[in-house]
């Protein structure tokens, strides 16, 4: 199901993918910021066209960056599939 505020480009206003990753994903669930507030951090979300989570990745390390490059590549093999 994709998120109407954000559209088939996956391209969206920051307000709807702050959103978005509070409600689907919990980002900032134990900050406590503010709604219009957005906590960023070194990491990198693999997400699925069903929007789920494949994978965690810390973009200061160039192993997981690695990781998260080979992996999406077998994410989008597999979509073809």
């Amino acid at each position: 199901m994709m998120n109407r505020s954000i559209g088939e480009s996956g391209k969206g206003s920051q307000q709807a993918i702050y959103t978005l990753t509070r409600d689907s994903y919990f980002a900032n669930l134990e900050a406590g910021l503010a709604e219009d507030h957005f906590l960023h951090t070194e990491n990198f979300f693999l997400i699925d066209k069903d929007r789920h989570i494949r994978g965690v990745y810390k973009g200061t390390l160039a192993f997981d960056v690695q990781r998260l490059i080979e992996d999406l590549a077998l994410l989008k093999q597999a979509s073809r599939l």
